[in-house]
């Protein structure tokens, strides 16, 4: 089975020989098939082959992976249909035809079928029933399931719909509430930040990583005292604070922008550099892109001039956080790329640096009042939990501004 890549913007035509099992395509070095295109996610999507079938996968790309210019989540492929990841056109050769639905010959999971009209936004089936459209998504293992398939189970006084092969809790497919409500504005979803990081399990999450962040903190400042080996040990805990932070960030942007309204869950890190070490130098880049032209400007020239530059670069983070995340990479810090984007929804993107400001001032007035708490650990807990609370808060709101106005700021055209 081969895997014929058509049209890309930074190669030619070429054909891939598609194994048995999984192949997993995307832009990091890291994947099977490595397509260097801007388009393509660090980990875009992937092919699972099993006798003569294949079934494609979107791996919560930042762009998307389409059947017949259609995006999906997963599919059986079939042939004839044509392919697009990202911007990247592609097709398979070598596939045999079966039916919607039902297990593969020869395969081991079931999946969902072809595009069938009336079942919304790429022909999303139950996996057990094909023709039945599908109203749960396994957050683990990503197959779809009719309300029928889905298992009840009671946690306190809620109950929640869990996947009946993994066990793990289901959520609604990506962009289900929006097509059954109609298009929102970015106005009309505002409100809806701030209750989104409390949604599901993201309370616990939110204690859970700023007891996480509070025990680094505490790990840096015990490493301040031990001079050489403290300043390695301070740069490693500063690089998994920020790394961690960022790419947790990123994760929340584009699950926003693709159309999920559950907060995600925390990075997975399988490798430390790619994983932690990558989206810190970014984190790092990005601020002292902001700041530094405007620091360096009010140190040795004129400090009206300098501290009117950092106001600017303070003004430009929201949206280069959104650029370098939908893009995964650093070339969203182009300065025309950025201004030209905010050009283009003004007052919706003045409305989201607004309500920056306030995340970054409430946690300033909640820092002053905890400082006369007699106690250590527990105001910083209590600081941490209100920054990442904000931190979501903002970058729920940047996802919603690209999914309102993705086709006005055209990135991927």
């Amino acid at each position: 089975m081969l895997l014929q890549i058509l049209q890309c913007s930074s190669a030619g035509p070429r054909e891939i020989e598609l194994p048995m099992g999984v192949t997993r395509i995307g832009r990091g070095e890291d994947n099977d098939v490595v397509i260097a295109d801007p388009s393509i996610s660090r980990n875009h999507c992937e092919i699972h082959v099993a006798s003569g079938a294949a079934v494609l996968r979107d791996l919560d790309s930042a762009n998307g992976t389409y059947i017949n210019d259609e995006p999906i989540l997963e599919i059986r492929l079939q042939p004839g249909m044509k392919i697009r990841i990202g911007t990247v056109e592609c097709a398979i050769g070598g596939l045999e035809a079966f039916p919607a639905g039902g297990m593969a010959p020869g395969g081991s999971i079931a999946h969902t079928a072809p595009p069938v009209p009336g079942l919304g936004v790429g022909g999303l089936q139950c996996v057990n029933h094909p023709g039945v459209a599908a109203e749960w998504r396994c957050g683990r293992c990503a197959l779809h399931f009719c309300k029928t398939c889905v298992k009840r189970r009671r946690a306190g006084m809620k109950e929640y719909p869990v996947c009946p092969q993994c066990g793990s809790v289901c959520v609604p497919p990506a962009g289900a509430a929006a097509r059954a409500a109609g298009p929102r504005t970015f106005y009309q979803m505002l409100p809806g930040a701030f209750g989104y990081p409390l949604r599901q399990s993201g309370l616990l999450m939110l204690i859970v990583g700023a007891i996480f962040f509070s025990l680094l903190k505490f790990g840096m400042q015990v490493a301040a005292y031990a001079l050489i080996f403290g300043l390695a040990g301070i740069f490693m805990l500063l690089a998994i604070t920020f790394g961690f932070l960022f790419a947790f960030m990123r994760d929340i942007i584009v699950s926003s922008a693709q159309g999920n309204d559950v907060l995600p869950g925390f990075p997975d890190v399988t490798e430390f550099h790619q994983d932690i070490l990558v989206p810190f130098y970014q984190f790092l880049v990005i601020w002292i892109a902001c700041l530094g032209p405007g620091m360096y400007v009010s140190f040795n020239y004129t400090p009206a001039l300098g501290i009117g530059m950092m106001v600017a670069g303070v003004f430009c983070l929201p949206m280069i956080l959104l650029t370098v995340s939908m893009l995964d990479s650093l070339a969203g810090l182009n300065p025309l790329l950025v201004f030209a984007s905010i050009s283009k929804a003004p007052g919706a993107y003045v409305t989201a640096c607004l309500l920056f400001l306030v995340v970054l001032a409430g946690r300033a007035v909640c820092e002053s009042m905890l400082k006369l708490l007699p106690f250590y650990f527990f105001p910083s807990l209590i600081l941490n939990f209100v920054g990442l609370y904000g931190l979501t808060v903002e970058m729920r709101i940047m996802g919603l501004f690209y999914r309102c106005y993705h086709e006005r700021l055209g990135w991927f055209r």
